[in-house]
Formats: C-alpha cells, structure tokens, sequence
C-alpha cells in the first residue's frame, strides 16, 4: 500500500513539476545556493557590519532577488539562528518531562505487577505449606 502511495504521488508530482520561479519572477529561495550563503553571513556577523541593502549587494547570489525579499530573508534568518537554541533546550526538557513522566508511569505498573504477583505467591506458598502439613499430620 505505502508503495503504491508513493508511485501516485510521484505520477503526480512528475504531472506538475515545480516552476523554476515563483510567481513574482524570483527563483524559489528554499532551493537556491543564496540561502545556505546567507546563513553562513549571519552566522559569521555581517548582518551586524552593513545593512541589508549593502549586504544584498555583496553576492551575484543574492541578487537573485529583490531587495525586499532578501531584506526579509535577513531578518528572518536572524530570527533563525537567535531561536534555534532556545527550541531545542525547550524541545530537550519537553522529552526529558515526558520521559521522566513514563519512567514514573513503568514503574508504579511494574510495582502493581509485583505486588499481585507477589499476593498469588503468598497464597501458593500457603496453599503448599497446608498440603505439605497435611501430608505430614497423616
């Protein structure tokens, strides 16, 4: 079933191929080269030096694009890489709630377990001990 799935939506996709630019005339940034370029500006700072208007002018890439989506891009590449680290701490201490959750949630079953299991050994050790002393008063 997931095979044929995957078939159909790649019939489907090869119907419809992905323009090369976006209706605005500019070519789709989650695939150019510009943003991984971009990334690694912001990331080594020189979003911080020059304006995004200097910046744009900075690469043959970057000119791709109009300045008012580049300038976009900045900011939002800027917000990126400031919240990254912030979502993964709070990812981090989400999973380590939840599992700390079903750690707690394993082990009171795992003790309910036991502690019937634990009365059925009481009550076969008893049962055993009248039928051993009942064959030792005959």
């Amino acid at each position: 079933v997931v095979t044929e799935d995957n078939e159909t939506i790649k019939r489907e996709l090869n119907r419809f191929p992905r323009p090369t630019k976006t209706n605005r005339g500019e070519p789709f940034w989650d695939t150019h080269p510009a943003k991984l370029l971009l990334r690694g500006d912001v990331k080594a700072g020189k979003h911080l030096d020059m304006k995004p208007a200097l910046l744009h002018q900075t690469r043959s890439e970057y000119k791709a694009f109009s300045l008012k989506t580049f300038r976009a891009h900045v900011y939002q590449e800027k917000r990126h890489q400031k919240e990254l680290p912030m979502r993964v701490n709070r990812r981090n201490k989400k999973a380590q709630y939840k599992y700390e959750k079903e750690v707690k949630e394993n082990v009171a079953l795992w003790n309910t377990q036991n502690d019937d299991e634990d009365n059925e050994d009481d009550e076969s050790v008893e049962v055993w001990e009248e039928y051993c002393h009942d064959d030792v008063s005959e």
